[in-house]
């Protein structure tokens, strides 16, 4: 008997790595099966929806370059949507880039028609801040938490709206859009309202992991 518990005793740690082997085994089974689901639901959830990558940093640091969105079609357009449409020319024509892929802008929507914008600058800070009046009443400074540096200076010139203290009403079906880095930003700024009509989507911003999974699948 003492025999036999020795020579159990003594195979104890051979058993313990075959154990640990077939964990490991399995546990790489586990992991390679959740990520063929992943990668199959994934597809089947993105082939609903039209997909849109991000060129350049103008809407940082809600967006970074490269991130993909996914985008859907909306008849309705609020504050604070951010939204993919043509970038047009001064004649109103699509713009193509180098490769004759039509170019696209996305930015985020900070008034919509029948609101009026202000650009204001603090006296105190030199630092300049938007400001909004809806529905005909009393303009108020937008604090936006989401954009870089949360001001805006005049990195640009010849901006044709974006003269301080001069109002700008927003006609029907038109919005007001402006990059989330505000400083580096080609928007309503530099090219006026967006007709309602060109809109092509608006963007859905994922949560971190959906994103993750999004970004890996595209």
């Amino acid at each position: 008997m003492t025999a036999l518990n020795n020579q159990s005793l003594l195979q104890t740690p051979r058993s313990k790595k075959a154990t640990f082997g077939i964990f490991l085994v399995i546990f790489l089974q586990v992991v390679l099966i959740c990520l063929a689901l992943t990668a199959l639901i994934g597809s089947i959830v993105l082939a609903q929806f039209d997909r849109v990558r991000v060129d350049g940093a103008s809407m940082n640091p809600t967006l970074r370059h490269e991130q993909v969105l996914l985008m859907r079609s909306t008849p309705e357009i609020n504050r604070g949507d951010i939204i993919v449409f043509p970038d047009l020319d001064s004649n109103g024509n699509q713009i193509y880039d180098r490769h004759n892929n039509p170019v696209n802008l996305i930015k985020r929507v900070v008034a919509i028609g029948g609101d009026a914008i202000q650009f204001r600058q603090d006296a105190a800070t030199r630092t300049i801040f938007l400001y909004l009046s809806t529905n005909g009443g009393e303009f108020y400074r937008q604090d936006e938490d989401f954009i870089l540096n949360n001001s805006m200076s005049h990195s640009f010139t010849n901006r044709p709206y974006f003269t301080l203290n001069t109002t700008y009403p927003i006609a029907e079906s038109q919005v007001f859009v402006l990059g989330d880095n505000r400083n580096n930003s080609r928007d309503s700024r530099d090219i006026g309202s967006i007709p309602n009509e060109i809109i092509i989507a608006r963007a859905i911003v994922l949560p971190s992991f959906l994103d993750r999974v999004v970004n890996w699948l595209s």
